[in-house]
């Protein structure tokens, strides 16, 4: 941190309902006798399909089962952020007017979560591919195109047209879902044929939207983000 003490930052995702693990982190952290100051969870807390038509009970359903496991953090630390990703609610995207009391969903959000310290959040993927083809659908962003426009909507007024939103000398956390494209956490590999001596070919899943923002030269040369 920018005034030199030390901020303990726990992160944790992809926890798709497993209260069961969150235990077992709860134990561990025991064991260690870690202190931790801010939680932050990076998306897929539930384990909803990714179906924009789902029904209202589903959807219902999801976000409590959401809201459940942010809740379970607190006894970590009093301090718990958290982002949506491809497998929760489609209302877990809709934080205008909602409360920075923690846990908070801070979907293209910013909060400042200690002195200089800003975290941005933005949740949510776009879709997975192989060779071109499409193998998963993204969610609730079914293309880059759709993602880069909310991308820019929150972004373009913090980092592009006005420096108000954050205080000189500040340090930001970018906290995403989807990683950006030819990002390591983003590239896998599968057998396209069932021949297990088939060739593997890459998985590409990130975001070229996130990838293009992270390149910028304003943000390069004030290695704002980086």
């Amino acid at each position: 941190m920018t005034d030199g003490k030390r901020l303990v930052l726990l992160h944790a995702t992809d926890v798709h309902s497993s209260l069961e693990r969150i235990e077992q982190l709860k134990q561990w952290l025991k064991e260690e006798d870690s202190k931790i100051d801010l939680v932050l969870l990076s998306g897929d807390l539930a384990n909803m399909a990714m179906d924009p038509n789902a029904p209202q009970a589903e959807v219902e359903k999801s976000h409590r089962a959401l809201d459940e496991v942010a809740q379970s953090f607190l006894s970590i630390s009093s301090k718990v952020y958290y982002i949506p990703g491809n497998h929760d609610a489609i209302t877990t995207f809709k934080t205008e007017g909602q409360s920075t009391a923690t846990p908070c969903n801070v979907h293209t959000r910013s909060v400042c979560v200690a002195p200089k310290l800003h975290l941005l959040g933005f949740g949510g993927s776009v879709p997975g591919y192989v060779a071109g083809e499409q193998i998963w659908a993204g969610f609730p962003y079914q293309s880059n195109e759709a993602m880069a426009e909310d991308l820019q909507k929150f972004l373009d007024p913090i980092f592009f047209t006005s420096t108000d939103q954050l205080e000189p000398g500040s340090s930001i956390v970018f906290m995403t879902h989807n990683g950006p494209r030819e990002s390591s956490t983003t590239e896998g590999r599968i057998r396209g044929e069932v021949n297990l001596r088939a060739p593997l070919v890459p998985i590409i899943s990130g975001s070229t939207a996130l990838h293009e923002l992270l390149c910028k030269d304003e943000l390069v040369s004030q290695r704002r983000v980086g």
